[in-house]
C-alpha cells in the first residue's frame, strides 16, 4: 500500500492541520459508532431519523456560520465544482438510502436465506460505494472550501432530499413522534454527524480518501462494542465476531501506519 501523507505537512506551504487527522478520525469514528445503538431506542422510521438528523445538522452549521466572525474566504469553484458539492450531498442521502434497505434486506434474509441475503449484501455493498465516492469528491473540493462551507452544503442538500423523500413516502410521517424520539434526532446530529461524518470531512482535506474510507470501516465494531457493554442493549458479540472484529482493526491501524518519509501534498488553501 501506497505510504500515507505526513499529515503535518498537508496543506499550503508553511501549514499544517490545526488538529491532527488521525485524531480527528479516531473522535470521528467514535462518534459515529453511536449511531447505532441510539437508533435503537427511536420509535421513528429509518427515514424520519435519517432525514431528521441530518436536518438538524445543517441547522447547526447554519448557527456556525451565522455566528463566526466575517470573513473574506468565498470558495472560488467552477460550475463543474458547485455542481460536484451539491451532488456530495445528494450521495450522501443514497449511501444512507441504501444503507437502511440493505441493513432491512439482510436481516430478512437471516431468516430465510437466498436471493434476500444476497440482495441485502449487494445494496450494503452499493452503499459502502457510495460513501467511498462521497470521500472521494470531499477529497477534490475541501481544499478549496472551508469546512463548514462544505459540509453546510452537503448536509443541506441531503436534508432537503430526504424531507422530500419523507414527504413522498405515504407511510412515513415527519412529525407526530415522542419527545425521546426528537432528543435522539438531536444527540444523532450532535455526535454521529456533527463529530463523526464533519470530523471525517476534516480529515479528508490532509490524507487521502481511501485513508478514510479506510479508518470508517472501525465504526460497526465501535456500535458492537457500545451495544455489548450499554445495560440497556447488553447484547454479547459471538467469539466470531470479535476475531473478526480484531482483525479489521489490525488491518486499520496497519493501513493508516504513517510512513516515517511520508509527505503531504494537499492545495488547500485557507481555514480548517
Amino acid at each position: 500500500m501506497a505510504a500515507l501523507p505526513n499529515p503535518a505537512r498537508s496543506g499550503p506551504p508553511g501549514a499544517s492541520a490545526p488538529v491532527h487527522p488521525i485524531l480527528a478520525l479516531v473522535v470521528a469514528v467514535g462518534a459515529m459508532a453511536w449511531a447505532a445503538p441510539l437508533i435503537r431506542f427511536a420509535t421513528a422510521p429509518a427515514l424520519a431519523i435519517a432525514a431528521w438528523r441530518l436536518a438538524f445538522s445543517a441547522l447547526f452549521i447554519g448557527l456556525v456560520l451565522l455566528l463566526r466572525p466575517g470573513d473574506d474566504r468565498r470558495p472560488k469553484l467552477s460550475h463543474r465544482e458547485w455542481g460536484l458539492t451539491l451532488l456530495a450531498g445528494g450521495r450522501e442521502w443514497g449511501g444512507i438510502a441504501l444503507a437502511v434497505a440493505g441493513a432491512v434486506v439482510v436481516g430478512w434474509g437471516d431468516l430465510a436465506l437466498g436471493g434476500r441475503a444476497l440482495l441485502g449484501d449487494a445494496l450494503a455493498l452499493g452503499g459502502g460505494v457510495l460513501m467511498a465516492v462521497y470521500l472521494i469528491v470531499g477529497r477534490s473540493l475541501r481544499p478549496k472550501m472551508d469546512l463548514w462551507r462544505y459540509t453546510g452544503l452537503v448536509y443541506g442538500t441531503a436534508a432537503v432530499l430526504l424531507v422530500l423523500a419523507v414527504l413522498s413516502h405515504p407511510a412515513v410521517d415527519l412529525t407526530g413522534y415522542p419527545r425521546t424520539d426528537w432528543l435522539l434526532f438531536l444527540a444523532l446530529a450532535a455526535g454521529p454527524m456533527m463529530l463523526g461524518h464533519t470530523g471525517m470531512n476534516y480529515a479528508v482535506r490532509y490524507v487521502p480518501a481511501y485513508a478514510v474510507t479506510l479508518a470508517a470501516l472501525a465504526e460497526p465494531i465501535g456500535s458492537t462494542v457500545i451495544a455489548w457493554l450499554l445495560p440497556a442493549i447488553a447484547e454479547i458479540p459471538s467469539p466470531r465476531t470479535l476475531f473478526g472484529g480484531a482483525a479489521i482493526l489490525i488491518g486499520i491501524v496497519v493501513g493508516l501506519w504513517p510512513s516515517a518519509s511520508g509527505e503531504g501534498g494537499s492545495e488547500a488553501t485557507g481555514g480548517p
